[in-house]
C-alpha cells in the first residue's frame, strides 16, 4: 500500500517535534536528570529531619540546616543523584543521595566533615570519592588530589531508574561508643590510613578502658605503627591491621595481648567472606564499647591503578531498614565524623562500598 506523501512529512514533522521538544532545565539537562536532582534533594531533606529525631544523632544533627544543593555527576555527565550541604554556624557538613543500582539511597553523610566543592561539575564515584575533572579530563579527588579511575561497574546509574523507587531511612536506632574517640590525622603521609585508625582504636583503649599499659599517644604512638616493625604504609590491610597491631600490643612492658577479632573481607585472602551479617557483629562490639575498623571505597579490581580503598575505625552505627557505620576519618587534618552506607562488596570486585571489616578488639 502507497502511503500519501503529505501524511509522510506530517508524520516525520510530529517525530521531530516530539524528539526536539523533550522538556530540558536551565542548565540543558533532560527532565529525568532534573527530576532525579529534585527527588534527591527531597530524600534528603527527609532523612535530615530522620536524623533530628533519632535519639544519639539528634545531638549532632539538630542544629544542622541545608545551606545548598550540589548536582552530583558520572563519568558520563549523566545526573546521579544530589548533595546537600550542611551547617549550623559551627560546622559543616553533608548528605548525599544518589542512585545504586537504581534505587536512590543516602550513602554517606557527616556533620563536621567539611565537602570542598570545585569550579565545576562535582563526580561521584562512591563512598568518599567526590572528584573534579581537570583540563586533561582527569578525574581528581576534590580532598586527597589524587587522580581516581571511575569505577567499571554500572552500580551508580539512571538508565532504569524509578521515580518511586527511593530507600527511605525507617524504624532506625543508632548505637555510639559510651565516649569520644581521639582524633588522629594520617597526614602528611597519604598511605598510612590503617596505621592511623590503630592508633586511634588503641588511644581510645588507653583513655577510656583503662589499658595504661600504652605510654605513647598521637602522632608519637601513630608514627610508631606506621613502621615497617608493624604495620607500615601503602597497601595495608585487615591482616597488616591485625598482626602488626596485636604485635605492637605484645612488645608492651609486661605481658599483654590481642584477643582474636572477626575479619572479613570481600577477597579470598583467607578472611571469611563480608556479608551483611557481619554488620550486627560490629554493632554489638560497639554496644560493649570496642571500637571496630572498616575498610571502605572505590575499586576497579585488585592492583589496578584507580584502586583507592581507605580505612577508618568505626565508633558508631545506625541501624533499621538502611544501616550505616559512623566513622573517623583519618585523610583529614581536624576531628572529624563520617557515615557510610553498609553496603558489602560480596566478591563482586565491581563494586565500590564495604570491602572489609573488623569487630572490635580486645587488649589483655
Amino acid at each position: 500500500m502507497k502511503m500519501n506523501t503529505f501524511k509522510v512529512r506530517a508524520v516525520l514533522i510530529v517525530l521531530f517535534l516530539v524528539i526536539t521538544l523533550l522538556p530540558t532545565n536551565a542548565s540543558g539537562e533532560s527532565f529525568v536528570s532534573s527530576k532525579l536532582a529534585t527527588d534527591a534533594q527531597e530524600l534528603i531533606v527527609d532523612f535530615l529531619n530522620e536524623l533530628k529525631s533519632m535519639d544519639k544523632a539528634s545531638q549532632h544533627y539538630s542544629n544542622m540546616e541545608i545551606m545548598e544543593f550540589v548536582n552530583l555527576y558520572d563519568k558520563k555527565d549523566q545526573v546521579i543523584g544530589s548533595t546537600a550541604i550542611l551547617s549550623d554556624n559551627k560546622e559543616s557538613g553533608y548528605i548525599t543521595a544518589v542512585l545504586v543500582n537504581d534505587v536512590l539511597t543516602v550513602t554517606e553523610f557527616s556533620s563536621d566533615s567539611e565537602l570542598v566543592l570545585p569550579e565545576g561539575k562535582l563526580y561521584y564515584f562512591g563512598l568518599l570519592e567526590f572528584c573534579f575533572k581537570d583540563s586533561m579530563g582527569n578525574f581528581i579527588n576534590v580532598d586527597t588530589k589524587m587522580r581516581i579511575t571511575p569505577p567499571s561497574g554500572n552500580h551508580i546509574q539512571k538508565e532504569l531508574y524509578d521515580m518511586q523507587n527511593v530507600e527511605l531511612m525507617t524504624n532506625s536506632t543508632s548505637v555510639y561508643l559510651p565516649n569520644s574517640m581521639t582524633f588522629i590525622s594520617q597526614q602528611p603521609y597519604t598511605n598510612a590510613c590503617v596505621a592511623a585508625s590503630s592508633a586511634m582504636i588503641l588511644q581510645y583503649w588507653k583513655e577510656h578502658k583503662g589499658y595504661s599499659a600504652i605510654s605513647q599517644s598521637g602522632s608519637s604512638l601513630f608514627n610508631t605503627l606506621k613502621s615497617s616493625t608493624y604495620i607500615g604504609t601503602g597497601s595495608a590491610g585487615l591482616s597488616d591491621f591485625y598482626y602488626g597491631t596485636k604485635s605492637y600490643i605484645e612488645n608492651l612492658p609486661g605481658s599483654h595481648t590481642m584477643g582474636a577479632i572477626t575479619q572479613c573481607s570481600w577477597t579470598p585472602s583467607g578472611w571469611p567472606v563480608l556479608t551483611d551479617n557481619m554488620f550486627s557483629t560490629v554493632s554489638s562490639n560497639i554496644a560493649y564499647d570496642r571500637p571496630s575498623l572498616v575498610i571502605a571505597g572505590q575499586l576497579s579490581y585488585p592492583g589496578v591503578s584507580g584502586t583507592t580503598l581507605h580505612a577508618m575505625p568505626v565508633i558508631g552505627v545506625i541501624q533499621g531498614s538502611t544501616n550505616y557505620l559512623v566513622c573517623r576519618d583519618p585523610y583529614k587534618t581536624y576531628s572529624n565524623s563520617v557515615t557510610v552506607l553498609w553496603h558489602p562488596a560480596n566478591d563482586d570486585p565491581n563494586y565500590f562500598w564495604i570491602y572489609g571489616v573488623s569487630s572490635g578488639i580486645g587488649l589483655y
